[in-house]
């Protein structure tokens, strides 16, 4: 008699109970079939993110089986079809005194836009249609950083704004965003969750946001200015001339700071009046800033898995640090955390600032 079952799902939480179970099952049939493994020893995995769109699963220590009765293991994905196979190995057994060693390794590559993803690792026995799968679900947000959540995704665009985030301000309860596109600056208040459009542009990248203004990138060289309390536009409260680009704004200290792609004198701070207060050199190509405790963020032009990190004060670069997306566009740090946009996964995301340094 023969009671294998074809399939046995195993969840993060098995019992003994189901593991002896499942191990009556296999000695129905007279005693051949030798005994699984344990499936806490199943279970004992090392799973990875070495990349955005990469994943690792391996062994975990001590990963000793009483047989070799482990014919192959598949990682595979969790889908509304099924399970989907990515890749498979088969393992390798060195003999032991207590047993077997059993190593193996599995890399594979999935969706990046995935905000989430149900990895399942199946094992296949050679007794033939048995399986056995451990499920683990995994964010690829949070690569490189584990504490990186999701704020806020494009749902919130609203008619047919449905393109990425591209430079993003946060002040109190209202987070402000400009998207990819030539759209404007919108307001969306995280309190009552109500998205408006804040100023209309026919293109820019950049913005900024303070209490009772707002700057906005017109057209990549203009600064106009927005008035909350008069609901009103100073336009070209700055202008540069061709070929001469914005490439960032950000408001710090009753200032507001403009980084261009000119040669030199390409990060500049300006009075609120657009009265010019202090240009620097900023020798390394970067675009999208964020100040926060005199240090500023940007995204290097140059290495784009990296943030550059320049003390205001001193005028000069602190050690790199890797960017929370790659595709990353605008971010800002306010209250304890990096904020970011995702054009990829069409998110921003969020990273305690603690993490990251």
């Amino acid at each position: 008699m023969n009671l294998v079952p074809k399939a046995i799902p195993i969840q993060n939480n098995v019992t003994a109970a189901l593991t002896a179970t499942l191990l009556l099952f296999l000695s129905c049939d007279q005693g051949v079939t030798p005994p699984l493994p344990s499936s806490s020893l199943l279970e004992n995995l090392v799973i990875t993110q070495t990349y955005y769109d990469s994943v690792r699963v391996q062994n975990g220590t001590n990963f000793i089986v009483p047989f070799q009765n482990i014919d192959k293991i598949s990682l595979g994905e969790k889908t509304d079809s099924g399970y989907v196979e990515l890749a498979s190995v088969k393992p390798s057994y060195t003999p032991l005194a207590q047993g077997y060693l059993a190593t193996f390794k599995i890399e594979a590559q999935f969706d990046r836009s995935r905000s989430l993803l149900q990895l399942v690792v199946r094992y296949y026995f050679f007794d033939e249609g048995l399986i056995f799968d451990v499920m683990r679900e995994i964010s690829p947000l949070q690569y490189p950083y584990p504490s990186a959540e999701i704020f806020v995704t494009s749902s919130i665009h609203i008619d047919t704004h449905g393109n990425s985030f591209q430079d993003i301000d946060k002040v109190g309860n209202k987070f402000y965003y400009h998207p990819t596109g030539p759209y404007g600056l919108f307001e969306y208040d995280l309190d009552v969750l109500e998205l408006k459009e804040v100023v209309r542009l026919t293109g820019g990248d950049h913005i900024a946001v303070e209490e009772s203004l707002a700057f906005v990138d017109n057209s990549h060289r203009t600064v106009d200015q927005y008035d909350f309390v008069t609901d009103s536009v100073t336009p070209s409260l700055i202008r540069f001339s061709s070929p001469t680009n914005i490439r960032g704004l950000e408001t710090y200290n009753g200032n507001l700071y403009v980084m261009t792609d000119s040669s030199k004198d390409n990060l500049r701070r300006y009075s609120y009046d657009g009265t010019l207060l202090e240009v620097m050199d900023y020798p390394n190509p970067s675009a999208f800033i964020t100040i926060d405790k005199g240090i500023l963020y940007s995204y290097s032009s140059v290495n784009s898995d990296q943030l550059t990190r320049f003390k205001l004060s001193s005028r000069t670069f602190l050690t790199t640090i890797h960017v929370p997306a790659l595709e990353g566009q605008g971010i800002k740090i306010a209250e304890g955390y990096l904020y970011y946009c995702d054009y990829n996964r069409r998110l921003v995301g969020r990273v305690p600032i603690e993490d990251i340094e």
